[in-house]
């Protein structure tokens, strides 16, 4: 059996639809199509209802998806077991993160397990927001930091350990930008220079201002917080963006102003909660539970 088309019927399953299935997978939705049928062709029941605006998994589906899970959690254990025995290798922890680590002092926890586990060897690497729990799923990444706000608790476990406000980043020369704290519904009417939707906090975005009493107006958005800070400080317009993450990237003369209203966004490490975990993966955990009640925020 081909385990990929396993791991297609769990996305399709999840997704409800071929083409939202076909960019999880970063494939078509033909390839996605003809990987599920050849699975019903080897298997020799139906497994997915294709008759009304989504796909739903039929009664065999749902049977069959229980056990899929399972295979595909235990092909990546024994993946990871079999590495263990490779010569060459030491046992791995492999991590997402979203790109502000050093804002939230993620950096500094993962150099302090560094120093306290050289046998284990890290694999780190960035990822947007959005695609971070898809990585978890997928078993590319054992573990990892990311803002916990919108995750799903049935699927995914969290240790948060630091929180973040959003606030307003004005100009210097704004009207407002003497005035702490702000109300939001006084931005109404102004252009907004933000991050996209790739980073999680788009949505937080949108939604603020909605419930604030307008739309809000989009000049710019982008993936980098540096260029969004200078287009303010040229006048450009203002943005909503976490406070840490902008105190941290400020060079020049801005300001920076806290909202009357709280919208917070939680900061976590995070993991599949039914899933078998490495070693290493298992000794990050509890380095860092150990950690966030000393050296970290909590």
């Amino acid at each position: 059996m081909n385990i990929e088309r396993l791991r297609y019927l769990v996305v399709l399953s999840e997704s409800r639809t071929f083409s939202e299935a076909a960019d999880r997978l970063f494939t078509t939705q033909g390839n996605v199509s003809k990987q599920i049928l050849a699975l019903e062709k080897e298997l020799g029941v139906l497994l997915a209802d294709r008759s009304g605006r989504t796909v739903t998994l039929t009664e065999a589906g749902k049977a069959v998806i229980i056990r899929a899970r399972t295979i595909l959690n235990e092909y990546a254990a024994l993946r990871q077991d079999a590495a263990a025995f490779s010569p060459s290798s030491r046992p791995v922890v492999r991590i997402c993160s979203i790109p502000v680590m050093a804002h939230y002092q993620i950096t500094e926890i993962l150099s302090s397990f560094h120093a306290g586990h050289p046998r284990f060897r890290m694999d780190i690497r960035e990822a947007e927001g959005v695609n971070i729990p898809e990585e978890l799923i997928k078993r590319t990444a054992d573990l990892a930091f990311a803002r916990s706000d919108y995750l799903d608790n049935e699927e995914f476990e969290a240790l948060p350990f630091c929180r973040d406000e959003l606030a307003a980043v004005l100009p210097c020369s704004h009207p407002l930008a003497g005035r702490s704290p702000l109300n939001l519904n006084e931005l109404k009417g102004e252009s907004f220079l933000q991050l996209g939707p790739s980073s999680n906090l788009y949505d937080t975005f949108e939604e603020s201002c909605r419930l604030a009493g307008f739309e809000p107006d989009v000049a710019y958005t982008g993936t980098r917080i540096e260029n969004i800070l200078e287009l303010v400080e040229g006048g450009m317009g203002i943005s909503l963006m976490m406070r840490r993450a902008a105190e941290y990237n400020r060079t020049g003369p801005i300001a920076i102003l806290p909202l009357k209203e709280k919208i917070t966004s939680e900061i976590a490490l995070i993991r599949l909660r039914r899933a078998r975990h490495s070693p290493a993966a298992k000794e990050f955990w509890n380095h860092f539970q150990e950690s966030i009640g000393s050296d970290f925020d909590a």
